[in-house]
């Protein structure tokens, strides 16, 4: 029998990057393509950490190129006190930086060199608040409304912000967020 109790913690496995890993990646199945709305964050969770790690870029595919008018687009590093637990979580900016292009498969130009402490329960974000177009990108889902993707709304911009609210999307099936990993250089 399973215990499916909200206190039940998710195994570490993907946060944990072993001698010959370099790419941090969410549990989630890939399913498609997922069109970010504007002035929404999306929040996926990797993993707890067992070590301290420091952690460089954001990779990301689009799928469908965004406009090239005036473009909003950051990525981030944030961590939860809890795993996943089916429900709302306060989510504590660790670094963010403002993206330098949404097109194809992207890493930051600049490495956030964010140094992530032994027992984070650790997310990768992306928000974007694109002019006209917003970007299509590869896309994770099957969260079974579990809490391993969070996304604010309205959420001000990941660079300025501290903490964001977090809530569990309402779709449990389909794509609910973009396919976003953590790589160590």
């Amino acid at each position: 029998m399973f215990d499916t109790s909200a206190s039940v913690e998710h195994d570490s496995v993907n946060a944990i990057p072993s001698a010959h890993q370099r790419c941090l990646r969410s549990g989630l199945a890939g399913v498609g393509n997922f069109t970010a709305a504007s002035g929404r964050a999306y929040f996926i969770y990797l993993g707890k950490t067992t070590k301290e790690i420091t952690l460089a870029r954001v990779v990301y595919f689009i799928q469908i190129v965004a406009d090239s008018g005036t473009q909003t687009a950051e990525f981030g590093y944030f961590s939860t006190p809890s795993a996943p637990n089916r429900a709302s979580q306060i989510l504590t900016k660790i670094a963010a930086t403002a993206a330098l292009g949404l097109t194809s498969l992207k890493t930051q130009t600049t490495a956030l060199s964010a140094v992530i402490s032994a027992g984070t329960h650790l997310w990768v974000a992306y928000r974007g608040a694109l002019a006209t177009t917003q970007p299509t990108f590869r896309g994770l889902g099957y969260d079974f409304l579990d809490g391993s993707c969070l996304i604010t709304s309205s959420a001000m911009a990941l660079t300025s912000g501290t903490t964001y609210t977090g809530t569990v999307p309402t779709d449990a099936t389909g794509a609910t967020a973009p396919d976003l990993s953590a790589t160590l250089d």
